[in-house]
């Protein structure tokens, strides 16, 4: 399909006997590194094959509730200042007229397109993750 034409790789399919695996290794590469797991949830939840838009809110909503078990984690071991957390709160209209903003920009561009920019993001993020 696209895939194959654009990256010269077959189409991944997966079930979802996947999830506990794609999860528990992105978490993992998130605590080691400090993110790149979610690289293994994006290809795992398109390998499924789930439409654009329950893609999209299943990665808003998956990275929205990681990052608040983040926050809350760092906080309780103490790395936030009482400030730290006020700014963070002060910050979450950001992240929801971002996302607003994003959903706007996404139901604009076509499949093809979506795909092709999700793999060059992909790409980007572990060729990042290989300088840390």
């Amino acid at each position: 399909m696209l895939v194959a034409s654009f990256m010269r790789l077959p189409r991944l399919r997966c079930s979802i006997r996947w999830a506990w695996p794609a999860g528990v290794l992105g978490g993992f590469f998130d605590t080691i590194f400090g993110g790149g797991g979610g690289t293994l949830v994006v290809i795992y939840v398109n390998a499924r094959g789930i439409a654009r838009e329950a893609f999209r809110a299943t990665l808003a909503a998956l990275w929205f509730f990681e990052m608040l078990a983040r926050i809350f984690g760092y906080a309780w071991s103490g790395y936030y200042t009482g400030e730290v957390l006020w700014l963070l709160l002060l910050l979450l209209p950001v992240m929801v007229v971002a996302t607003l903003v994003g959903e706007r920009v996404g139901n604009r561009v076509d499949n093809e397109t979506f795909t092709r920019l999700l793999w060059v993001l992909l790409l980007a993020s572990g060729l990042s993750l290989l300088v840390k």
